[in-house]
């Protein structure tokens, strides 16, 4: 017996691929990928970082200096 992972955040995706599991009989098991809590804050927070990099590389935002982001507190 072997194993096969397949990871993907497309429910669309993840229906088909079960469907074509199913149509050639084969067992298999769903299982999510639980991240904890804190961790997946600090995840959430650098992907969003990064998504602001990205754009202002782009010249679609400008970022905040540090001046600015230190009189906001």
């Amino acid at each position: 017996m072997e194993t096969l992972t397949i990871r993907t955040d497309n429910k669309e995706q993840l229906n088909v691929i079960k469907a074509f599991l199913e149509s050639i009989k084969v067992k298999f098991e769903l299982s999510a990928d639980v991240t904890p809590a804190p961790l997946q804050s600090v995840a959430d927070d650098i992907r969003e970082a990064l998504e602001e990099v990205k754009l202002h590389q782009e010249g679609k935002i400008k970022l905040k200096g540090i001046r600015e982001v230190l009189d906001e507190l």
